[in-house]
């Protein structure tokens, strides 16, 4: 996970997950940590 304080205003999606541990979408990502994700960043 990135612990950066610059982010990008050009980004094309967001996941939010809640509980890692049950989502398709989490294991897609590769996530482990419940949070927001950008989907693609410019």
């Amino acid at each position: 996970m990135c612990e950066g304080t610059e982010f990008s205003s050009t980004w094309a999606g967001i996941a939010i997950i809640m509980d890692p541990t049950k989502s398709e979408v989490a294991k897609k990502m590769d996530v482990a940590v419940p949070g927001k994700y950008a989907l693609k960043v410019r």
